[in-house]
């Protein structure tokens, strides 16, 4: 079963690469750490890593993307904790659109 998670995953990612070629995003917005893992390495924890902008280059064209790892909103409806945290979050999207959007 493990074996057919990770077959499954690593073709959706082959598509979501060359869907991120032809669109070209200037930064990648991921929700929760299973929206972030096809991006960083499986070890790393959404706990540590949200809100911190990470550089990756593509596999095929080493064309470079911007990805800022999220917790998934749904995080504040299963741990009501989680809500400052989350609209912390949330408030920092504008200013990494400003600095990473525009970029050319």
């Amino acid at each position: 079963m493990i074996e057919i998670r990770y077959q499954t995953r690593y073709l959706y990612t082959q598509y979501l690469w060359k869907q991120l070629e032809i669109i070209q995003p200037k930064i990648i917005i991921t929700l929760g750490r299973h929206a972030m893992h096809p991006f960083l390495p499986v070890d790393r924890k959404i706990s540590q890593d949200h809100g911190k902008i990470f550089e990756l280059k593509s596999p095929k064209t080493g064309r470079q993307f911007n990805i800022l790892p999220l917790y998934h909103p749904a995080t504040a409806l299963y741990n009501g904790s989680m809500r400052k945290v989350l609209l912390a979050d949330f408030k920092i999207i504008p200013k990494i659109l400003e600095k990473y959007g525009n970029k050319k």
